[in-house]
């Protein structure tokens, strides 16, 4: 087996393990993000303050930096507003 076989198929596997990485971290963004959509909904009705907290912000803390600063401002205002949650 020649030098340059073994590189190849080593770039071969390189390939598959990085599309089913990203693959694994889309499909995790993608069920925080709807986590984070149902805790904003659950946040405007005022339903369910826990609820409310843990997937509104948590959830889009864990997204990205930019909604991780819209996550820590939403953990703040819910937390203000717990008195007007049922």
């Amino acid at each position: 087996m020649a030098v340059g076989d073994v590189i190849a198929e080593l770039v071969g596997l390189a390939s598959i393990v990085s599309e089913s990485y990203f693959m694994v971290l889309g499909i995790v963004w993608i069920i925080l993000g709807l986590l984070a959509i149902l805790g904003g909904g659950y946040a405007l009705g005022r339903k369910n303050f826990l609820m409310a907290l843990i997937t509104g912000g948590v959830c889009s803390l864990l997204i990205s930096p930019f909604y991780g600063l819209l996550g820590i401002l939403s953990i703040i205002l819910i937390a203000i507003s717990k008195k007007e949650f049922q």
